[in-house]
């Protein structure tokens, strides 16, 4: 079933697809958002966008508030990025769809049946995709442009949440491809998945990026930080892999692993000895994105909130 792909990744918009019914007899307006109305029929288009592909149904009032809101946001995030001229050239826009084409493991084809199933067309998702490569630069020139995480934050996360626990010796950081294997699986699928895994690793030796591959293939949760695992220490892993792990050099892919969950393909992109003196600047590489998210929610929240305590808005849900 296709991914929800639109809004998520940029406002976590989730929700449930819409369900067939009777066409009202108006377009009931539903939202003014300065020089803008919100009518029924363009919420149920972006609600349809936001929630396709999503495995919920029969969204209750609490949601469609929920959805409403967020329209409404992206609205005012819209007009904004319009106030300060920010526009997306056609190549960027080509890029994303077909970034979302790959993301989804689909053709354009595909999409689009899935589309004209919804009602929609692919000038739908064009124009929605649009909107949101928009916003993204907004929010980046106005938020993400002003995170600063200092030497001192680090050092006190460090002090409060590593410290305590912390741990010695060698350990690695991985990431990671993983192709899961059913118990149910014959012989013939298993050799095919470990043909796969092959093949990716093949692939990735090749020059192919590990990342990108890791997005597209892996099913492992970490597919969505291009395989990233983070760090472990001896006796965290599976035997199988950690054997592999801790005894390959930096920056080598691993030949393909079998282990209970599967086939893994990995590769150390860290490696620290443990005979270092324990310190925050061991860490960075963890503490920082934990610090940098959430300063950005902070700033984020404070500069939404005076943009739309600066807004007119009438919600009439």
């Amino acid at each position: 079933m296709l991914k929800v792909l639109l809004l998520a990744g940029l406002l976590g918009v989730l929700g449930a697809p819409v369900q067939g019914g009777a066409a009202e007899s108006f377009d009931r307006l539903l939202a003014v958002v300065n020089d803008e109305i919100i009518t029924q029929s363009e919420f149920n288009r972006y609600r349809v966008l936001a929630t396709l592909g999503s495995e919920q149904n029969n969204p209750g009032p609490d949601m469609e508030r929920q959805l409403l809101e967020q329209f409404v946001e992206r609205k005012l995030l819209m007009q904004e990025a319009r106030r300060l001229k920010i526009t997306v050239r056609d190549q960027e826009l080509d890029k994303a769809m077909q970034d979302i084409l790959s993301r989804n493991k689909m053709t354009l084809r595909e999409l689009q049946g899935q589309l004209e199933a919804a009602g929609l067309m692919i000038e739908d998702v064009r124009s929605a995709v649009r909107g949101e490569l928009m916003t993204s630069e907004l929010i980046g020139r106005e938020v993400s442009s002003r995170v600063v995480i200092s030497d001192a934050e680090m050092e006190k996360y460090y002090n409060e949440n590593i410290r305590p626990s912390e741990r010695q010796g060698a350990r690695v950081r991985l990431k990671q491809i993983l192709l899961q294997a059913d118990k149910e699986f014959t012989p013939e699928q298993v050799g095919a998945l470990q043909a796969r895994a092959e093949s990716i690793r093949a692939q990735i030796e090749a020059g192919a990026a590990f990342e990108k591959l890791a997005s597209e293939y892996s099913q492992c949760p970490s597919a969505e930080r291009g395989g990233d695992l983070g760090f472990f220490y001896k006796g965290q892993l599976l035997p199988d892999v950690e054997e592999v792990a801790f005894s390959l050099p930096e920056n080598t892919v691993s030949p393909v692993i079998r282990s209970s969950l599967g086939f893994h393909v990995v590769v150390v992109t860290f490696r620290d000895a443990g005979d270092a003196e324990p310190g925050w600047k061991n860490h960075v590489r963890d503490i920082r994105p934990v610090l940098y998210s959430r300063e950005f929610e902070r700033l984020y929240m404070k500069w939404y909130s005076d943009l739309r305590s600066n807004a007119y808005i009438d919600i009439k849900y």
